[in-house]
């Protein structure tokens, strides 16, 4: 069980990193928007995916 709690405190440790991420992008004062808003959506989808990926987790932990 050890093994599972680690991951899934892993698993909330990159969520957030990837919030702090997203505001880093948000912030930066891009000459070209298109791309600084694929990143941020990029972002999102990968947060939104490891959020679903700990939900599931935490039905094992």
């Amino acid at each position: 069980m050890a093994a599972e709690n680690e991951a899934y405190t892993e698993g909330t440790r990159l969520l957030r990193s990837l919030r702090a991420l997203r505001e880093d992008v948000n912030n930066l004062d891009a000459s070209d928007t298109q791309c600084k808003e694929r990143v941020l959506q990029q972002l999102d989808q990968s947060r939104e995916r490891l959020q679903a990926a700990l939900k599931e987790l935490s039905g094992i932990v």
